[in-house]
């Protein structure tokens, strides 16, 4: 039998570190000041 439970966990795990570096990138590409609120309202409703 298939665990869907681990791929569910991996799936999670994969969407998250895939948030985390958009985030990274779009602070790299877009100057601090305009990425800055969006990282910190992100991390407020706790995607990070």
């Amino acid at each position: 039998m298939f665990d869907w439970r681990f791929l569910r966990g991996v799936g999670i795990a994969v969407a998250t570190l895939a948030v985390v570096l958009g985030v990274l990138v779009a602070s790299r590409l877009m100057l601090t000041d305009t990425a800055g609120p969006i990282v910190d309202g992100l991390a407020a409703i706790g995607f990070i």
